[in-house]
């Protein structure tokens, strides 16, 4: 039977272990991409900073016109903040799963991480001889 390939640094999540040892894993990796990760990283700032101003765009405009006239009202305020929460709720999880694709396409790439899954998958006992297949 085949082991899988591992190297001497690991994933944090599938192989258990330290921070630091993925923190230098990720490092590793990511050479040579990481001009397609900084291109990812703007796509999504933008694509996070769009998602405040449609959502915080009307409120900032009364807030101008409130604050020209002197009066601020507090709900004013208040849904200026609540409507930032939303609209970074709803945009800021696109920055994470690109970098999670990206770092998951580098793994694969490099490491054929998705033939190594699979070959783990299959470690599992070896029915002995006349037993048959349990499928």
């Amino acid at each position: 039977m085949v082991a899988p390939v591992r190297s001497s640094h690991s994933a944090l999540l599938l192989e258990r272990v330290g921070v630091l040892a993925a923190l230098r894993r990720s490092v590793q990796l990511t050479r040579g991409r990481r001009w397609q990760m900084l291109v990812a990283i703007f796509l999504c700032s933008m694509i996070a900073y769009v998602g405040a101003i449609v959502f915080q765009g009307p409120f900032f405009m009364t807030l101008m016109f409130s604050a020209r006239s002197g009066h601020l009202p507090e709900w004013l305020a208040y849904a200026f903040a609540m409507s930032g929460a939303v609209g970074g709720a709803i945009t800021g999880p696109v920055l994470l799963i690109a970098l999670v694709l990206c770092y998951y396409d580098t793994r694969i790439r490099k490491e054929a991480f998705d033939l190594q899954f699979m070959m783990s998958s299959l470690d599992g006992p070896v029915p002995a001889p006349g037993t048959g297949s349990p499928a």
